[in-house]
């Protein structure tokens, strides 16, 4: 069954658009990390606002949207944690390579 206003194909092709910006950005030499994501990130709002599918979407600061929002942030923590951990254990490299998004970038003084 189809919801109204809601096609697939708008779906899977934002999907894939989605895939070869994230392929870009993290794979892709060119400008800094910081650029290349939004600039992906503009990219894909633009298709939402195109597609109209903003319309649909109901923003509310109630607190089961607070509650969820929270539980969120706490899963999304522990995935990054536990994927450090087990990046640690399978690549013995890692600790050494591992460093935060927010780390200046090559070139930069460090101080």
């Amino acid at each position: 069954m189809k919801k109204a206003g809601f096609e697939a194909g708008v779906l899977w092709l934002s999907m894939v658009l989605a895939a070869g910006l994230w392929f870009v950005t993290f794979s892709l030499g060119g400008p800094s990390f910081w650029i290349k994501i939004s600039i992906s990130a503009a990219i894909l709002a633009a298709v939402a606002v195109r597609e109209r599918t903003i319309l649909q979407n109901k923003l509310s600061f109630d607190r089961k949207a607070i509650i969820q929002g929270m539980v969120a942030a706490a899963a999304l923590y522990v995935v990054f944690w536990a994927g450090r951990e087990i990046s640690t254990i399978v690549l013995p490299f890692a600790p050494a390579r591992s460093v935060p998004s927010t780390a200046r970038g090559r070139g930069s003084r460090r101080q």
